[in-house]
């Protein structure tokens, strides 16, 4: 009894899947780590698995639904945490990173925007910083009231522990 062979059709639109879903397997090992996994390592690897579904999908042939698929996927699931200033800041922390990750000058402004207003809070004394919260427009610009409101909660909970 023989079995029946893959055509060349269907050995290229494996070569084709295997090359589209190595990315995607590679950040879910990075992400599902164990150990050495840091807050830092999310955004950077989204954005550098979104990158490579863009690459991949120039110049996939059967696969381009598959890429449309993920890509809308990680967009829906990880939209809001590709723009919060914590996450930003992280990836910006992450030695391994850096801003490495991405090109867009106003999310890399919005990270260390974040780091910056955090790094104030946490060393000026709390009455200092209610009346002192800076007010450079350059540096405040990403950062919203919410954001504000955030962080003077945040240094309240500090200041208590400490």
């Amino acid at each position: 009894m023989s079995k029946p062979k893959l055509s060349s059709v269907d050995i290229a639109f494996l070569e084709e899947y295997a090359r589209t879903m190595g990315p995607v397997s590679k950040a879910l090992n990075i992400l599902q780590g164990e150990s050495d996994v840091q807050m830092g390592w999310l955004l950077s690897t989204l954005t550098l698995l979104i990158t490579k579904l863009d690459k991949i999908r120039i110049t996939s042939r059967y696969c381009k639904p598959l890429v449309d698929a993920v890509q809308e996927g990680l967009q829906h699931r990880f939209a809001d945490m590709l723009v919060e200033p914590e996450f930003i800041a992280a990836a910006i922390l992450a030695p391994k990173f850096k801003t490495s990750w991405t090109c867009d000058e106003d999310l890399i402004l919005r990270g260390k925007s974040t780091l910056i207003i955090l790094f104030y809070a946490w060393t000026t004394p709390r009455a200092i910083w209610k009346k002192t919260l800076p007010t450079c427009p350059q540096l405040m610009a990403p950062v919203n009231q919410t954001m504000r409101t955030s962080l003077l909660a945040s240094r309240s909970l500090l200041v208590k522990k400490v």
